[in-house]
């Protein structure tokens, strides 16, 4: 009759140690699938700036090679960045910046795209 007991004890520790192993096992599949979910959110953003830079970038080219009396940023707005450039809202809530340097015959166009908290940039120099 003892060794009724024990058996029942046993049983109770390995139930107590199943219940223990999902519940870890559970946690720790719940960190990974929430990291994958942010990481799936990050390169959404980064897609969202990368081409506002390339916006900023084309725009840029598009005033040095076709139009020089065309500027660049179109709508632009009362907005300036930390260096007074203009910062240019597109229809998708992302932004950029472009800055246009020419000197000794070489010209460096800058590009900075922004989407919520994420920013790209670009660079073309010929």
């Amino acid at each position: 009759m003892h060794y009724e007991r024990q058996r029942g004890q046993v049983l109770l520790m390995t139930i107590l140690l199943l219940s223990l192993a999902f519940t870890l096992a559970s946690f720790l599949a719940g960190a990974v699938i929430t990291y994958q979910i942010h990481s799936a959110a990050e390169v959404t953003n980064a897609t969202a700036a990368i081409f506002a830079a390339d916006s900023g970038l084309q725009c840029g080219l598009y005033q040095q090679a076709v139009a020089t009396s065309f500027a660049c940023p179109i709508d632009t707005t009362s907005k300036k960045d930390a260096t007074g450039n203009p910062i240019v809202e597109l229809s998708n809530a992302a932004t950029y910046t472009s800055t246009t340097t020419v000197a000794n015959g070489s010209t460096d166009i800058v590009s900075r795209g922004m989407f919520r908290d994420t920013a790209r940039g670009l660079e073309a120099s010929f």
